[in-house]
Formats: structure tokens, C-alpha cells, sequence
């Protein structure tokens, strides 16, 4: 995202200010009656609410016919040919892989408790009044944090409006770890977390998912896990926390010493080099 854009959050919060493409982003438009959409981001996945009109879908093979009142959903790497066949309002959403809300992947979650049964069935779901209203009402403003906050909304409508079956259904096809891995990894880990249990929540045996792991990040799940562990102690030094008993404590290490070891061989600094390196501002390299 160019610097430019900044000064458009109102409050300048962190999420504006990263560095970063937006992590959703919902789109609006007209789309005239013989007029198609052909090049779509594959680097997304998308949700394509049909308002007004009727649109034809080309999707991996398949010929999908959609009215207003109706979402269709299709994940990152595909290329869907879409054509109105009368004139037709949509509003498009556009996000980032997975959607994490509180710290946890809530696909995920739908994804635990229901695997969906016809994991070939058309991901169509017909809109209720409510989600209606909400998509017409939507103001789109060029902020960062306005898109990711309606980009939750949103997914609290469809948990109120949608059974846990129907959800899983229209997002089959991306709930699955073996559908993006590296998304499903970050998402789903949580700082303690055992490799078993890791495994476990991709569904997966832990040989295969060790494999797996080293195929998609270039490195052992050991190695990427320790290098998260010196992420998030930089993290908690930064934030304010420079106490080494309470941070030894915190990180699992049996005393200060091993605290200190770890620093050494893990950050290449001493505990006190590094919390003078944060303390003035400079970058730490994990």
C-alpha cells in the first residue's frame, strides 16, 4: 500500500499502516447486460454478491447461472469467466486466504465441525433479506480498517443467518489445510502448540505433515516454530515487557539462563544487547 493512502484511517491504526496490500476489500459495481469480467486476481479469494440481474458463470468446467438475492463464492486460483445476462448490481469481495477474526481462523472452526459431504456441489448460497440490506446500505470508504471491520461483520451475519452446514458448503473449498497450507500453518498455530497438535488440527499424521511442512516453508517445523518463539519475544520486548524472569516464565525456559541462550543463539545478541537494540529503536532481524 503507497504512503499515500495513510491519512485516509481516521484513527491511523495499525492495520492502515502497514505496509501491505488490504487484507479485504469490497467492491462495488455495475455490470450491463453482455458485458463479462475475464482477469481476477487469483491471488484472493472472492465472494461475488449478485443485487440486482442475472449473471452466467464459467467455473472449473461448469456453467453456473445465478439471480439477485444470490452469492457465489470462488477461491484463490481459479479463473472463473463471468457474463451478465441482464443488467446487474454487485457488490465484490475481495480477501486475503483465511479469515482470521479474535486471533483465531473461524473457517477453520467451520471446517472441524462439518466436512462438507458433496465437496463438488456449486458454492451458491441464497441471500437473506438481512445480508441483503447490509450489502446495500455498505458505505465503501478507502480505508484499510473500514474493509477488514465490514469483512467481519459480514461473517457475523452469515453465522447468524447460516447453519455451520451451509457455511461449510460454500466455503468447502478452502477449509481444508491441504487447499493452503501455508495459510492453514499461520492461522491455525498457537504459540505451544506441539507438532502433534498442530497435525492434528490439519487432519494429518505427523510424518506426513512434517513432509508437508518442510516442502511448503523450506524449513523443519522445528525450526519455523523456534523462529516464532524469538518473533514473539521480540514482539513482547517492544511492547514494553523487559522483566527476564517474568519473560522466562512467559516463553517456557526453566530459568534466565536459558532465556539468555536462546537470545544468544536464536536472536545473535545477548538479552541485554537486545533489549537496548528495542529500546532504541532498532530493527531486530530474527
Amino acid at each position: 500500500m503507497s504512503k499515500e493512502k495513510i491519512h485516509h484511517c481516521p484513527v491511523g491504526c495499525v492495520l492502515c499502516n502497514h505496509p501491505t496490500d488490504y487484507p479485504a476489500r469490497f467492491v462495488p459495481f455495475a455490470l450491463p447486460a453482455s458485458q463479462s469480467i475475464r482477469h481476477i486476481s487469483n491471488k484472493s479469494n472472492h465472494i461475488l454478491f449478485l443485487i440486482d440481474g442475472s449473471l452466467h458463470v464459467v467455473l472449473e468446467n461448469k456453467n453456473i447461472y445465478i439471480q439477485a438475492g444470490q452469492a457465489l463464492f470462488f477461491g484463490r486460483n481459479t479463473c472463473p469467466y463471468i457474463r451478465a445476462t441482464h443488467d446487474s448490481t454487485i457488490v465484490w469481495l475481495k480477501f486475503s486466504n483465511r479469515i482470521v477474526l479474535g486471533g483465531s481462523d473461524v473457517l477453520s472452526k467451520v471446517a472441524a465441525a462439518n466436512r462438507p459431504s458433496h465437496e463438488d456441489d456449486i458454492p451458491i448460497l441464497d441471500l437473506t433479506q438481512t445480508m441483503i440490506d447490509k450489502l446495500r446500505g455498505m458505505q465503501f470508504i478507502d480505508s484499510p480498517c473500514y474493509h477488514i471491520s465490514r469483512q467481519y461483520e459480514l461473517y457475523i451475519a452469515f453465522r447468524s443467518e447460516y447453519s455451520e452446514e451451509q457455511m461449510a458448503q460454500f466455503f468447502s473449498s478452502i477449509l481444508r489445510a491441504r487447499d493452503d497450507f501455508r495459510a492453514f500453518v499461520k492461522n491455525n498455530y498457537r504459540y505451544g502448540d506441539t507438532l502433534e497438535k498442530v497435525a492434528q488440527k490439519a487432519n494429518m499424521s505427523t510424518n506426513h505433515f512434517l513432509r508437508k511442512f518442510k516442502e511448503h516453508f523450506g524449513m523443519t517445523a522445528h525450526q519455523w516454530m523456534v523462529k516464532q518463539k524469538a518473533e514473539k519475544l521480540v514482539k513482547a520486548i517492544q511492547a514494553g515487557e523487559t522483566n527476564a524472569k517474568l519473560l522466562a516464565d512467559r516463553f517456557g525456559f526453566h530459568s534466565t539462563a536459558g532465556l539468555y541462550l536462546f537470545c544468544r543463539r536464536q536472536v545473535g545478541m545477548t538479552f541485554q544487547q537486545l533489549t537496548r537494540h528495542v529500546a532504541d529503536g532498532q530493527s531486530i532481524t530474527i
